[in-house]
């Protein structure tokens, strides 16, 4: 799936007596705990890094009060993996998973003073794709590796290590040989293609123009300035073709997905509609452009991912390697591309989604 920043997260549980089970507290974009401290990561153990110590917050996840006891653990959950630690030692993706989930760094002078602020209190998990991708690693260099018969084979990912379990924002990935980085927000549109014309029309288009005189569709164009959260609506009698996309967005850019978006009509009259949040009637509200393409099945999401306050709707065009995830601007008065907005229905792509084709994303958090 094409983001502007990878994000990896890894959900691990170590196997040792010592560890602390997470089924209460469990893996979250981030954990608050009033006792953490920032303590220095020293050279010599299994997560020493090269250069100055750096400083790794505890206790972590787990329970563990000082960085020999993390490490000691570290090294347990190695040895359930391999009879070879040494072959993790020096592994790609592992051990900085491991080393990120047990040692999490510190969030300090070196990263963006307000994403400090912001997360100021939380003890930070690695992403969800390093955890994915340390579990591919282990895979591959677990092939062949005898096993003792006491805990699971040699070189496969133990069982209760769960990587869907991770977040994938403000949590750590991976920059770069032993190096992680923080990531703040993981699907951000960036190189908006020049096509984006993010100027109002001079005027509104009649009605019938969008929506055609064959059915009684109306549209109703509302005022979306509001000071207040405005409550879902329920009472809605069509919730739209099962087969496209169904769900709560914020359009209104209230801070709150309580707009029923669903696609409504079929072929070249098929269309996006939302059902605004605190409004009455039946009229469609806000909508994109008559017989707008709604992409590959099981590809399609809802999100801000320019960062404007608005859920864009995004989906998977083209075929197999020539594939990416366009995405349709939510504007003020509705989608780009609709004769109300005004603009291009393809509004801007998301970097490195090439190659989207047959692969299923979360139609809310677009991964």
């Amino acid at each position: 799936m094409a983001t502007a920043v990878t994000v990896v997260v890894l959900t691990l549980i170590s196997v040792s007596s010592r560890t602390m089970s997470t089924s209460a507290r469990g893996p979250q974009p981030g954990y608050s705990d009033v006792n953490s401290r920032c303590q220095p990561l020293g050279h010599g153990g299994p997560c020493s890094v090269s250069g100055p110590p750096r400083g790794v917050a505890l206790p972590n996840l787990y329970g563990h009060l000082t960085v020999l006891q993390a490490e000691a653990e570290v090294k347990v959950i190695l040895n359930n993996m391999t009879t070879s630690v040494r072959g993790y030692m020096s592994s790609e993706f592992v051990r900085p998973f491991l080393c990120t989930l047990y040692l999490p760094p510190c969030l300090d002078s070196t990263h963006d003073e307000d994403a400090v602020s912001r997360m100021r209190g939380l003890v930070l998990l690695p992403c969800r794709p390093l955890c994915e991708m340390a579990k591919e690693e282990v895979k591959r260099m677990g092939n062949g590796l005898p096993s003792d018969g006491s805990r699971d084979r040699a070189g496969s990912w133990p069982s209760n290590i769960r990587c869907h379990m991770f977040p994938t924002e403000r949590c750590f990935t991976l920059q770069g040989p032993g190096e992680v980085k923080l990531v703040q927000k993981s699907l951000i549109a960036s190189g908006v293609s020049a096509r984006l014309h993010d100027v109002l029309p001079k005027s509104v288009a009649p009605l019938e123009s969008e929506l055609g005189d064959e059915e009684p569709f109306d549209v109703q164009v509302v005022s979306l300035g509001t000071n207040h959260v405005p409550p879902r609506r329920y009472d809605l009698t069509d919730l739209g073709d099962p087969a496209y996309f169904q769900g709560w967005a914020d359009v209104q850019g209230t801070g709150a997905a309580n707009d029923y978006c669903r696609v409504i009509g079929k072929g070249r009259r098929r269309f996006l509609s939302c059902a605004l949040a605190g409004t009455a009637g039946h009229d469609h509200q806000y909508v994109s452009k008559l017989g707008f393409e709604p992409g590959q099945a099981g590809t399609w999401f809802m999100r801000d991912v320019d960062n404007d306050g608005r859920d864009d709707y995004c989906r998977c065009l083209g075929l197999a390697t020539r594939s990416r995830v366009v995405c349709m601007k939510a504007g003020e008065k509705g989608f780009y591309g609709s004769t109300v907005q005004g603009g291009n229905e393809d509004t801007f792509e998301l970097p490195g989604s090439d190659g989207c084709s047959h692969k299923r994303l979360n139609p809310h958090f677009g991964i």
